[in-house]
C-alpha cells in the first residue's frame, strides 16, 4: 500500500511508533502481529477515514471524545491543561474538520466523559528526542494553538502571545519550559 509506506515518512510515524504504541494496551498490541501491522492497520483506517469524510462529511455517529474535569490535575510531565477539557479520542476528526473550514466543534460532533479528577496525557514527553532535533517543526505545532498564523520563532510566538493573549502567556511559558526544547525565562514576579 503505496500510503503506508509515504506515511513511514513523515512525523506520522514518529507519533505512532513513539507515542501510539507506547501507550497502546497489550490488548491492542496482542491484536497485531507487530507494529508494522499496527501502523498498516492505522494508515489504512486513516485512509477509509478521509475517504468518507470526503464523500459524506463528519459521521455523528462516531464523534469525538472529549474528557471534562471537575478538577484537572497536571500530566505525567508537570504541565497543565488551560481548560477543563481535553481531547480524549477522535483527534483525526478534528483535523478533518479543521482542514475542511470549522473552527469549533459543533454539539454533534463530540461527547464528552466527565471526570471528578484527570491527569491528561502529554504525548509531547514521549516526543521529545525527536523534537529536539526538529526544534522548529515543534514551535510551529505548538504556535498553532496559540495564535492565527504559525511561525517558528520562539520570540515571536512569546511576544504575539503577550500582545494578543496575555491570559494565556504563562501556560505558553510553562509548557515550553516543561518540554525543555526551548529555552524561556521564568516570569518576573
Amino acid at each position: 500500500m503505496e500510503q503506508v509506506s509515504w506515511a513511514r515518512e513523515t512525523p506520522y510515524w514518529d507519533w505512532f511508533r513513539d507515542v501510539r504504541w507506547v501507550r497502546a494496551s497489550a490488548r491492542f498490541k496482542a491484536s497485531h502481529s507487530g507494529i508494522d501491522a499496527a501502523f498498516h492497520a492505522r494508515v489504512r483506517g486513516a485512509v477509509a477515514l478521509c475517504r468518507s469524510f470526503a464523500t459524506r462529511g463528519f459521521d455523528a455517529r462516531f464523534p469525538v471524545t472529549l474528557k471534562s474535569a471537575d478538577r484537572m490535575l497536571p500530566a505525567e510531565s508537570g504541565k497543565r491543561a488551560e481548560g477543563t477539557v481535553v481531547a480524549g479520542g477522535g483527534c483525526h476528526r478534528i483535523a478533518l474538520l479543521w482542514l475542511h473550514g470549522a473552527r469549533e466543534l459543533e454539539p454533534r460532533h463530540y461527547v464528552i466523559h466527565h471526570y471528578a479528577e484527570l491527569s491528561p496525557h502529554d504525548n509531547t514527553r514521549l516526543l521529545r528526542s525527536l523534537l529536539l532535533e526538529r526544534r522548529a517543526d515543534y514551535v510551529r505545532f505548538i504556535s498553532r494553538a496559540y495564535m492565527p498564523s504559525e511561525t517558528a520563532n520562539v520570540a515571536e510566538l512569546l511576544a504575539w502571545v503577550e500582545a494578543n493573549a496575555p491570559t494565556r502567556s504563562a501556560n505558553l511559558a510553562a509548557i515550553l519550559r516543561a518540554d525543555a526544547i526551548v529555552s524561556v525565562p521564568e516570569a518576573r514576579s
